[in-house]
């Protein structure tokens, strides 16, 4: 798998260099109102809309040096709808979305006391 490849090979550069590796998980906008969903016959038994976060964090997991994971999710949810933070069929934040992930991310850091 690439994927697990590329984070193998990351780690690996963590671990010579004594770095704490930090693995940030950005969200999709369907991610944040699941509900929405509904409407289009989506059973929740049938769609894991955490299956992403999980995916990560379980390759992450067997991962040495163990990285801190900040998952974004619950930030973004309780910031607003998806339309204030992602441009409309886009994916990328819009700059409320970036602030966000950015006030975040940087408490994260000085909580943990990894500073570069």
């Amino acid at each position: 798998d690439l994927t697990a490849d590329a984070y193998r090979e990351i780690f690996a550069w963590c671990r010579t260099h004594d770095v704490q590796p930090v693995v940030m998980i950005i969200n999709n906008g369907r991610q944040l109102e699941p509900d929405r969903f509904h409407d289009f016959r989506i059973d929740d038994a049938d769609y894991d809309f955490m299956k992403p976060n999980t995916l990560v964090a379980d390759l992450c997991g067997g991962l040495i040096p163990k990285p801190a994971i900040l998952d974004l999710l619950p930030a973004f949810r309780a910031a607003g709808s998806p339309e204030d933070l992602y441009y409309h069929g886009a994916g990328h934040f819009t700059p409320f979305g970036h602030d966000v992930a950015a006030e975040v991310l940087a408490e994260f850091l000085a909580t943990r006391q990894i500073v570069f």
